[in-house]
């Protein structure tokens, strides 16, 4: 691979490349977070917990989310807690909707699995009413559907 450079940034020499590797990817979080509403005191659930679905659930929770709930059908039991996730749920996006009552419903639903419309369904499904929701992942399609009727209900 060539590039002319242009994207790229020095790194803090102290730091291992293990660690310097994961700058890039927390940077694109980070810019991501800018776009979300106040957090502070809401319930934030992050679909997939993938290292970008881990540092999401670390960055909400440092920007003061009052409880980040985190879905993945791969227990992440071990490393969730480490990234500030209060509730690890081992279930895939739709059971895990599913079984989600209204008075749990998220504030904030950040969809960190993408290429899947499934998925970005279930995050509409489950934000509360007035929520919002985070698409974050690249899309396989240039179009998605949405049903309009949740939309509208869920305001």
């Amino acid at each position: 691979v060539v590039a002319d450079g242009d994207g790229l940034a020095a790194y803090e020499a102290s730091l291992s490349p293990a660690h310097a590797v994961a700058l890039q990817p927390l940077a694109c979080v980070l810019y991501a977070a800018e776009h979300l509403p106040d957090l502070t005191g809401r319930h934030v659930a992050v679909l997939g917990q993938g290292s970008i679905g881990l540092l999401f659930s670390y960055v909400v929770k440092t920007m003061g989310a009052a409880h980040v709930t985190g879905i993945d059908p791969v227990d992440r039991d071990d490393v969730g807690p480490a990234f500030g996730v209060d509730t690890v749920v081992r279930a895939t996006s739709d059971r895990w909707v599913s079984h989600l009552l209204p008075d749990a419903k998220p504030d904030i639903v950040i969809e960190a699995v993408g290429h899947q419309v499934a998925t970005l369904t279930h995050a509409v499904e489950a934000a509360a009413f007035g929520g919002t929701v985070f698409y974050f992942g690249v899309p396989d399609d240039d179009s998605y559907p949405i049903s309009m009727r949740t939309m509208l209900r869920n305001n």
